[in-house]
């Protein structure tokens, strides 16, 4: 006898499974016929449908809910208004090390004024405009420059532009620069100018200047004889009752300060000092940075 082709396997099959279906089907009948076995069979069947309904609602993925997290205000202002303090790092660039000047950049992080530690993420940055290269390269800090203070991450936030015109603040002769700031916190306007008196032996005079409604003057000692590893401190003394309530204190250099040729300043604000007073006193840091801590071009020695 010859064996069976794929086809007759195939119906085999098919017949098989047909008649295990009607057999199935005959013997649920029977069970459906009696009174006891049906409401049995229905309360297996309700079980069974709650058990898989269950299971369903088991399986389902959690929902994730993210994290609160503390969203940073847009409004500079507000952000400034927050701050008791700021500490200002000029950034590190590779082209300074090697002598060629490039436009300072400056990260500006909360401070804690109580124990002088960064508490926060970076909040402002401030920049130097482009300008004239040659200038840069050939006048170091005596340039001309501007400067614009902004809301980190977003330039077009700008909270202050400050502006030096050639020359240092502190000479006493025609070389004698002036430096003005425009504000824009709150939605006003405002333009003011460092008041910095002539310095005929700057060796033997604290640093002063004068910005809005506050006196900054060095607390004693000759600013020369500060070194990159020593720390120059100025109070901030209130014109208006005469006390002295904040303080802005240029760091010591690391060695990679010095390598680099930078900077780093605390500003601790008065407390009373409104958004813009403090952005005056943030763009003070600049103004002594530019007009009396700055290396001179190709050279390791501060302005003075």
């Amino acid at each position: 006898r010859c064996p069976p082709t794929e086809k007759a396997r195939e119906r085999e099959k098919k017949s098989a499974r047909r008649v295990a279906t009607e057999r199935l089907l005959g013997l649920s009948r029977k069970l459906l016929q009696r009174p006891k076995t049906k409401t049995a069979t229905m309360q297996v069947l309700n079980l069974m449908a709650q058990t898989s309904a269950a299971t369903q609602v088991q399986t389902q993925p959690p929902m994730l809910v993210p994290p609160t997290q503390q969203v940073m205000s847009s409004d500079p202002t507000a952000l400034v208004a927050q701050t008791q303090g700021v500490y200002v790092k000029q950034v590190k660039q590779l082209a300074e090390a090697f002598g060629w000047q490039v436009a300072n950049r400056y990260e500006i992080y909360p401070l804690d004024p109580n124990t002088s530690e960064v508490s926060g993420a970076q909040i402002l940055h401030a920049r130097e405009r482009p300008g004239n290269v040659c200038h840069r390269q050939f006048c170091g800090p005596c340039r001309a420059n501007i400067t614009d203070i902004y809301l980190a991450g977003d330039p077009n936030q700008v909270l202050a532009t400050y502006e030096k015109t050639q020359g240092l603040a502190w000479d006493p002769c025609c070389c004698k620069s002036q430096s003005t700031l425009q504000t824009f916190t709150a939605g006003t306007r405002g333009k003011y100018v460092y008041e910095t008196p002539s310095l005929w032996c700057p060796g033997c005079s604290s640093l002063s200047f004068d910005i809005q409604n506050y006196h900054l003057f060095g607390k004693g000692g000759c600013h020369c004889a500060m070194g990159p590893c020593c720390t120059y401190r100025m109070n901030v003394k209130d014109k208006r009752s005469g006390n002295n309530q904040g303080e802005v204190t240029k760091l010591k250099q690391s060695c990679a300060d010095m390598f680099y040729k930078t900077n780093k300043f605390n500003v601790i604000f008065p407390m009373n000092a409104t958004p813009e007073e403090k952005v005056a006193l943030i763009a003070a840091a600049l103004h002594s940075d530019y007009n009396f801590f700055e290396q001179k071009a190709n050279n390791d020695n501060t302005t003075l």
